[in-house]
C-alpha cells in the first residue's frame, strides 16, 4: 500500500538537489490565513528560482471533499497533485495544474500531466517561514549544499527585494518614455492641425479666385496660369515699383 509518508520521500528524491520542505507552511501557525503544502520545492537558481508545490492525495475520498487546494496556488509558480496511479484522472483538474503519479511499485514518480508556470510574486512569508522554522545553521567545514542554510535564505530574499525595487525603476522609466512619446505626439498633431487650418484658408482663397482645388493633380498649372495672367494685367513697371518700395521701406525700418 502506497501512504503519504511514501510519497514524500519520493518528492525528496525528486528535489533532491532543490531547496525541499516537507509539510511546507505559509507563514507561522498563528498566521490569519495559515495553510500548509504536503511539499514545496524551490530550485536552486538566482536567475529562475521556480517555487513547486505539491498536494498529496492517497485516497480518492480526500481528493473529492478538499476545497482548499486553490489557496496554495498563491504561494507557487507550479503546481501538482501526487497521488497513487489512478486515484486522480488528469481531464478532472483545471487545465493549469499537473499531476504526478506514483508507480505501482512505490518506487518513482511520473508525470502524467505537465503543470503550467505561473509568472508571479511569492508573498514573502512563506519565505520567512522556511528561514525562521526550518533552516539549519551549518558550520563552514560541514557545509552541504542539500541544507537550508540561513545564509541561502537571507542572499534570496535580499534578491528578491532588489529584484522589486529594479522592477519597480524599469516600470517607472518605461511609463516616463511613454509619457514623453504622448506629448511629442500631442506636439505634432497640434502642429498639423494648424497648418490644416492655414491650408483650409489657402484652399478657400483659391477656390474665391476661381481656381480649382479639387484637382490635386492640376492644380499647379491652374494657380500657374493664373498668376501669368494677373501678371499680364499689372501695369507697366508696377513691379519694379513693389520692389523699391519694399526696398525703402526696409531701410527706414533698420535706420531706427
Amino acid at each position: 500500500m502506497i501512504t503519504a509518508y511514501n510519497i514524500k520521500k519520493l518528492l525528496e528524491t525528486r528535489h533532491s538537489k532543490d531547496v525541499y520542505v516537507s509539510e511546507c507552511k505559509n507563514g507561522s501557525t498563528w498566521f490569519q490565513n495559515h495553510l500548509r503544502l504536503d511539499g514545496l520545492a524551490i530550485a536552486r537558481s538566482w536567475a529562475n528560482p521556480v517555487v513547486t508545490g505539491y498536494e498529496i492525495k492517497v485516497s480518492r475520498s480526500d481528493f473529492m471533499a478538499d476545497e482548499k487546494w486553490h489557496m496554495y496556488l498563491t504561494y507557487c509558480n507550479i503546481f501538482y497533485f501526487v497521488c497513487p496511479t489512478g486515484l486522480i484522472q488528469p481531464e478532472e483538474l483545471p487545465e493549469n495544474i499537473g499531476l504526478l503519479w506514483v508507480s505501482k511499485t512505490g518506487t518513482r514518480l511520473y508525470k502524467k500531466k505537465k503543470a503550467a508556470y505561473q509568472d508571479k510574486d511569492i508573498p514573502s512569508e512563506l519565505y520567512k517561514y522556511i528561514l525562521i522554522s526550518r533552516a539549519e545553521i551549518k558550520e563552514p567545514s560541514y557545509y552541504n549544499e542539500n541544507k537550508y542554510t540561513i545564509e541561502f535564505w537571507e542572499k534570496w530574499l535580499k534578491k528578491k527585494e532588489y529584484n522589486q525595487e529594479f522592477g519597480h525603476t524599469v516600470r517607472g522609466s518605461i511609463k516616463r518614455v511613454i509619457r514623453d512619446k504622448l506629448d511629442k505626439i500631442e506636439r505634432e498633431n497640434r502642429k498639423l492641425q494648424n497648418e490644416n487650418e492655414e491650408y483650409s484658408i489657402i484652399k478657400e482663397m483659391l477656390n474665391e479666385a476661381g481656381i480649382n482645388t479639387t484637382r490635386n493633380w492640376g492644380l499647379k498649372y491652374d494657380l500657374k496660369e493664373k498668376l501669368e495672367i494677373l501678371k499680364s494685367k499689372m501695369p507697366s513697371g508696377m513691379e519694379k515699383n513693389i520692389d523699391s518700395c519694399i526696398d525703402q521701406l526696409t531701410r527706414f525700418k533698420n535706420s531706427f
